[in-house]
């Protein structure tokens, strides 16, 4: 809709395997409430996030485990749910490793080691909320990155993740902006909202207002 300048309300069914988007937006899982809600709704303008010539809603990542999502097979996901992806990412440490990166933006400059980095619209991945304070109506993306550190550290710092207390650790990078540009020559992927982002470099903007959608609560 975006790319071709289509502008009209839409309203989300929350039928996916995390429905991270919808809950942030306080969809109910039921769907005969989530149309109710939809059809009783005004229009409320939501931000939109586009990077490159693509645009995501919810989530753009990169670095290690971020194209999990793709990789999980469709028949397991409808099986177990979204304990499928946490399946798939233990099938990945093998592939742990640090990440060089650079960020630009007016916000941040960082060129240094990472494990992985994402850019919310919403609030969570995978239902973890990682973006405590996102806001979908600012104007502006959550950016947090999660430096490249010592493995020991890193389950005191998963704690403080579970505890929502993460974006104040040492260990991590976090801003709000609505404009960033990444630069990365490893060989690594993107993801955005499940499915496979553009290749680097990466522009990303958000687009305050961008989408219309009817059911917010």
């Amino acid at each position: 809709m975006a790319k071709c300048g289509i502008s009209v309300p839409i309203g989300i069914l929350p039928v996916g395997t995390a429905n991270d988007f919808g809950k942030f937006l306080g969809m109910p899982s039921d769907i005969s409430k989530a149309c109710k809600q939809i059809l009783s709704s005004e229009v409320t303008p939501v931000d939109l996030g586009s990077i490159n010539d693509k645009y995501f809603v919810n989530v753009a990542s990169t670095g290690l485990f971020t194209d999990v999502s793709q990789k999980t097979d469709v028949n397991l996901k409808n099986t177990i749910g979204k304990l499928a992806y946490y399946l798939k990412g233990l099938e990945e440490l093998p592939n742990f490793r640090k990440l060089d990166i650079k960020i630009d933006s007016e916000e941040m400059k960082y060129e240094g080691k990472m494990y992985f980095m994402l850019v919310f619209n919403g609030q969570t991945a995978g239902n973890f909320k990682l973006a405590t304070q996102a806001n979908v109506t600012d104007g502006q993306l959550d950016v947090i990155i999660f430096k490249a550190i010592p493995i020991i550290e890193l389950i005191p710092l998963f704690v403080k993740v579970l505890r929502g207390e993460h974006l104040d650790s040492d260990n991590v990078i976090y801003f709000k902006t609505n404009n960033l540009y990444i630069e990365s020559y490893e060989d690594i992927v993107t993801d955005i909202d499940g499915e496979k982002g553009p290749d680097f470099p990466l522009n990303i903007k958000c687009i305050k207002g961008g989408l219309k959608i009817l059911g917010v609560k």
